[in-house]
């Protein structure tokens, strides 16, 4: 894969950058003002939270067993989504203040802070450029697509619609590839890397996507899978 060759020696110049003042380089735009939307009971406002939410995150879908997204695959490191994003939470925050705890149940005032902090939190993360750091040995797109891709995942592959569904994600996978090579130079220029000693963790797992036959990757796994139900099927009744 050339993507991916580029995407190791982008990440061999990134452990060899400095690191910079994270926090005042953010460069994120600050989101239009959401719309005030009429107030709702709070179980629906709840419900409506979560549905978007997996519209917006749709590995988290697939991850929870909802197959409606299962194609989706958004390229979250772009300023777009980023900016989606942030509007998703503070549209949410902003709407979380018309409920008094007055007017709630014990239990919905528990999801009331719950739901707070998760706003709170994720709009912090804003001030961080993690975009200019896109990729780690923990938990990364990279990794979890390899996951998916390994059929032993969230990622079902039981049908025709499942198999395209996957060929629409790793095409979307392919573009979130060039926007973190994109990215990562970019965090180079500011110094914005992470440290050297982990970026060379990540070098191996990138490096093991290239150097085995193209039938015993890891990325092959589906096409297995059709040629063993294609067997099965083949064998004669007893």
């Amino acid at each position: 894969m050339v993507t991916t060759a580029v995407l190791i020696l982008v990440v061999i110049q990134f452990a060899q950058a400095q690191t910079g003042d994270i926090e005042k380089q953010a460069g994120f735009l600050k989101p239009e003002t959401a719309p005030k939307d009429k107030k709702i009971a709070f179980a629906d406002f709840l419900e409506n939270y979560y549905q978007k939410g997996l519209k917006l995150f749709p590995l988290d879908a697939t991850f929870a067993g909802d197959n409606r997204y299962n194609d989706l695959l958004h390229n979250d490191i772009t300023r777009e989504h980023r900016e989606k994003v942030n509007a998703y939470y503070t549209q949410y925050l902003e709407a979380l203040g018309k409920y008094g705890k007055n007017e709630l149940t014990e239990e919905e005032k528990t999801s009331h802070e719950v739901l707070k902090w998760e706003c709170e939190i994720n709009l912090a993360g804003f001030k961080y450029p993690t975009y200019l750091m896109p990729i780690d040995q923990f938990c990364s797109t990279h990794l979890i697509i390899g996951q998916f891709a390994s059929s032993a995942s969230a990622q079902p592959f039981k049908t025709k619609e499942d198999y395209d569904n996957w060929l629409k994600r790793v095409d979307v996978f392919v573009a979130w590839c060039d926007t973190a090579i994109a990215n990562m130079r970019e965090g180079m220029e500011q110094g914005i890397v992470l440290p050297k000693s982990l970026s060379n963790k990540i070098i191996p797992q990138l490096a093991s996507w290239m150097i085995v036959p193209a039938k015993t990757h890891h990325f092959y796994s589906p096409l297995s899978i059709i040629s063993l139900k294609a067997s099965v099927r083949k064998r004669p009744m007893k």
